[in-house]
């Protein structure tokens, strides 16, 4: 029962939309207007809840639950009542306050069934009896029933929810309410018809389409059943058998059966299905029917006689043949398949040579005359003794000995064999005395070659250092070691015998690599020592002794040469000079200077070299400011790291005026400095300045300078007088930024600073360079902080005025980047935002170059030769007020990809049953195919767009074999293509 009509709306409206979406996606709290009712009116409040929020009500009793979503108000009594509503949820808390007004007077009655489901087709009553002096209206959503009954019966053919309104004169106000029944569809079963099949053959039961929440039960299932719970087995009944589907979908069932009746008839050979013999010979073939019938088939007859009733063959075959036996029964048809394959050979299968003669390591080819191996597919080789390469008709040998080879040719049963023997030369053994000898360089030695009966063409290589090429007795001269080699000829067949000459090394004699030493320092002279070997020693220092040790050591006085011979059989020479490195060392002499005042200290080495002082300093001329007496240690460095040293004492005398310069000379402009850190008491000061400008007989004076200015200062307290200069550096600098720009939205602007001198770049856009790129969607100032020198700063800024703009992008029609060649695309413009494209200038570009359009839109028909490219298409937009805009599309255009299966299988499981032409790629049309059998008969024809071959042949099955395909084609822009020529083996 409802109060209001205004709040009946509100409530079809809440209804209506909880169908439809999710109730209370978000945080929501919505109890509608306030409500007046009469007595005895019982409805819900929050209908629309939301399921993942928690709800609290409070107000007055009346309520059915105050901690649920949609408690139900009832047995209100005349008065006024107010609720308040609260929703939480984890982001947010809602609430919303109903006034609900009861009136005297009794709400409308009615009785409602439950919401519930029921099969498509069954008939519903959705009340019940009427109350007195209370009327009804029905409605439904989706829309489509109505009834002012109390009791309205219909049978629905959807889900659909159906509302009441009830009206009484005894109240003002109408109750309403809903129910919603489901409607749920039974399986649809497709069963095939009642069959028959023979015994020991499946057959598919149905061709129901799987529906999902369907359950499926067959029966019986006694194991004749691939699966007794699919909707479409595999049935294989050993007797017949009427099977029954009944299939469940919620509360709705369907049911229906299939008899499938079962032949029995049985044929057989007295022979395998594959039979081989040889060209000329017979197979006889007896049948076996069971039961008997009166006649069996055969097909072809060539080369076949047919005794009696079929039940005895003989057959003859000239040629490989496929034979069919067919036997007939109502409802049973038995074919059986008998292959008999002809084998033959060769006509002449003679190996050449038969007998032949070769030299050791040659080889020699033996072979048949030519054939036409397609002729014989399956002939086979095998040879004796075996040479890795035995089945192969023709054999490459190479024996070591006189062998008598055997091949054995087989085709099917078909068998021949052949000899050849191949004779091997025996060689006499050459030899060359000396076969090793050792000589040294420049010596020589004979070699004779022994056991030359027979031979004759006797050579030597290699042909260098020998006294002749030709001879049996050379002399050898070689400069290193060599392998010599002596050639000749018996019976036709090569010889040949080494020698080889080893050349002795010399002694190694190897000197140091650093030559230079010190006065006073020692040298090992030689770095190896090789046992066996020799030495001799002398000198021209004329304080050197000679001797014979392999590595002696001196530590001479005076540079000089080193000789040395050395012998292991073989000389060796060699002579080094040693550099003896000395100098002598000067410094300054003592000296004496007022504290806080400077000394220079000098030192000279007679030659070149280095200094280093005490303190860490370097140089021949260093200055010292010591606040006491020191004396300072030089160490000169010269030659190969010779060194000498000497020392200087600086005595301090009087203490003289400190002068300490600023450590930060670098000022901005403006900046002040203070000249001198320190005043030293009795001291007199005199500043002047360079460029002129500045005096002072101050001891800090500070000054401003405008310009960079060297400061000098002289200063003295009694004799101690010095003088000292400063350079202090004043950053003078300039900036300039460019003038204010207008660009078009979308825009990119570079703004380039220029500072006079080196320094950072601070922008308001947070860029630190010079150049900045920029793009404001408004009016925007850029302001720079230029910073330079030591912590000087300049500031300047750009305003950029921003002109309305657009983007551009282009779309295709069909919505693809890929099409196929021969196919057509449109491609759009589209500027956004949207606007009037009055005024705009458009201008197409294909790869950069063809002028495709000059709107909007153009329509093009892609070419290409390739198997796949790839076509650019850029469009240029000009707007009124000059801004402009680029976009680019590629289309990538595809030539087809077809393939050919090499094999299929049609035993109608729904995979590989058909033989056709696959496109994995583009588009492609068939203009004909032709399948022949291995025999070249026709058996498919068909020049189908898309030809499908489903194994049969007139009408019936055709064997298992492998069969010959040619198929014409074309692209999808009419194209012809080279025509498709292969086999494809069909599996059973």
């Amino acid at each position: 029962m409802r109060p209001s009509f205004t709040y009946l709306l509100f409530l079809l409206s809440s209804l209506w939309s909880s169908i439809h979406a999710q109730a209370g996606s978000n945080c929501t709290m919505s109890l509608g207007p306030d409500v007046t009712v009469c007595n005895n009116a019982t409805f819900s409040l929050n209908p629309n809840a939301n399921p993942n929020a928690n709800y609290t009500w409070t107000g007055p009793a009346g309520l059915s639950c105050y901690n649920c979503p949609s408690p139900v108000v009832s047995g209100l009594t005349t008065g006024v009542y107010t609720f308040i509503g609260t929703a939480q949820t984890a982001q947010c808390t809602k609430k919303d306050t109903i006034k609900i007004t009861v009136i005297n007077g009794q709400q409308p009655q009615y009785n409602i069934i439950d919401d519930k489901s029921v099969c498509a087709g069954t008939q519903v009553s959705l009340g019940g009896a009427a109350f007195p002096n209370t009327f009804y209206q029905w409605s439904s959503a989706p829309p489509g029933f109505l009834s002012s009954q109390s009791n309205p019966t219909l049978t629905p053919v959807a889900t659909t929810r159906y509302f009441i309104i009830a009206f009484s004169p005894s109240c003002p106000y109408a109750s309403i309410d809903s129910v919603l029944i489901t409607v749920i569809t039974p399986p649809v079963l497709n069963l095939r018809s009642d069959t028959s099949i023979c015994n020991g053959e499946s057959i598919l039961l149905g061709n129901s389409i799987q529906e999902s929440g369907v359950n499926y039960k067959w029966t019986p299932q006694n194991g004749t059943l691939s699966n007794d719970t699919i909707p479409n087995p595999i049935a294989t009944p050993l007797q017949t058998t009427v099977y029954k589907l009944v299939a469940t979908k919620s509360i709705c069932m369907s049911m229906k059966t299939v008899q499938i009746s079962v032949v029995n008839l049985d044929l057989s050979f007295n022979v395998g299905d594959t039979v081989h013999i040889c060209k000329g010979a017979s197979v006889d073939v007896e049948a076996t029917l069971n039961p008997p019938v009166n006649l069996i088939s055969w097909t072809p007859l060539d080369g076949l006689q047919v005794l009696g009733n079929g039940l005895n063959v003989i057959a003859t075959p000239t040629s490989s043949t496929l034979y069919t036996a067919t036997a007939v029964v109502p409802g049973c048809t038995r074919i059986k398949n008998l292959y008999i394959a002809v084998d033959s050979l060769p006509a002449n299968l003679t190996l050449h040579p038969s007998d032949t003669t070769i030299c050791p390591g040659e080889t020699v080819l033996l072979s048949s005359a030519i054939y036409n191996p397609l002729a014989y597919p399956g002939i086979e080789f095998q040879w004796l003794p075996a040479q890795g390469q035995d089945s192969l008709s023709e054999l490459l040998v190479k024996p070591d000995e006189t062998t008598t080879y055997l091949r054995t040719t087989t085709n099917g049963v078909c068998l021949d064999s052949a000899l050849a023997t191949v004779h091997v030369v025996t060689l006499p053994q050459l030899s060359v005395v000396p076969s090793d000898t050792m000589i040294c360089i420049g010596s020589n030695v004979s070699l004779n070659l022994t056991n030359l009966l027979g031979v004759s063409d006797i050579t030597w290589s290699p042909a260098d250092f020998l006294s002749c090429t030709t001879c049996e007795n050379p002399v050898a001269t070689p400069t290193t070691t060599t392998t010599y080699t002596a050639s000749g000829i018996y019976k036709g067949c090569p010889v040949s015998a080494t020698a080889k000459v080893l050349i002795q090394t010399p002694p190694v004699i190897q000197f140091p690599g650093d030559l230079d030493i010190c006065l006073g320092e020692s040298i090992t002279l030689n770095q190896v020592n090789e046992p066996s070997t020799t030495y001799n020693w002398t000198s021209t220092d004329p304080g050197f002794v000679p001797t014979n040790t392999a590595q002696p050591t001196i530590t001479p006085s005076v540079s000089a040469t080193y000789f040395v011979q050395a012998n292991n059989g073989c000389t060796s020479q060699g002579q080094v000079t040693v550099s003896v490195s000395s100098a002598t060392l000067t410094v300054s002499s003592d000296t004496s200077i007022c504290q806080n005042f400077t000394a220079g200290l000098f030192a000279s080495g007679s030659q070149p070299g280095t200094y280093e002082w005490t303190g860490g300093l370097t140089g021949q001329l260093i200055q010292v400011s010591p606040a006491e007496t020191t004396t300072y240690t030089v160490t000169y460095t010269y030659g190969n790291n010779c060194t000498l040293t000497d020392q200087v004492t600086v005595n301090i005398q009087g203490v003289g005026p400190e002068i300490v310069f600023p450590a930060d000379v670098e000022l901005c402009p403006g900046e002040s400095v203070v000249l001198n850190s320190t005043a030293t008491p009795g001291a007199i000061y005199s500043w002047v300045s360079n460029p002129p400008g500045f005096t002072s007989t101050s001891a800090q004076p500070a000054d401003s300078p405008e310009q960079s200015t060297q400061y000098t200062v002289t200063a003295n307290v009694g004799d101690c007088k010095i003088t000292k200069t400063v350079n202090v550096i004043v950053y003078n600098a300039t900036l300039t930024v460019p003038d204010d720009v207008t660009i078009c939205g979308g825009s990119v602007v570079d703004i380039t600073a220029n500072g006079s001198l080196s320094g950072s770049y601070a922008w308001s856009s947070g860029d630190t360079t010079a150049q900045i790129s920029v793009q404001p969607d408004n009016d925007t100032v850029y302001d720079l902080v230029y910073s330079f020198g030591d912590g000087c700063t300049l500031e300047e800024s750009v305003k950029v005025s921003v002109k309305k703009g657009f983007t551009l992008k282009i779309v295709s029609d069909p919505d693809t980047n890929r099409i196929n060649i021969g196919d057509q695309i449109s491609l759009m413009g589209i500027v956004s935002p949207s606007q009037n494209l009055a005024g705009f200038q458009f201008q197409w570009l294909e790869n950069g170059q063809t002028n495709v359009g000059t709107s909007d839109a153009v329509q093009v028909i892609p070419s290409v030769e390739n198997t796949s490219d790839t076509i650019s298409y850029i469009l240029t937009a000009t707007s009124p007020n000059g801004c402009s805009q680029q976009a680019q599309f590629k289309l990538t255009v595809v030539l087809p990809l077809v393939v050919v299966p090499n094999a299929f299988t049609p035993n109608a499981d729904g995979v590989n049953d058909l033989f056709r032409l696959k496109i994995v790629e583009g588009s492609a049309v068939v203009n004909g195919m032709e399948v022949y059998n291995r025999w070249g008969k026709l058996v498919f024809s068909s020049s189908d767009p898309l030809p499908e071959w489903d194994g049969t042949l007139e009408g019936k099955e055709a064997p298992s074999d492998v069969y010959v395909y040619i198929i014409r084609w074309q692209r999808g822009d009419g194209a012809l293509q080279p025509p498709l020529i292969g086999d494809i083996t069909l599996l059973r």
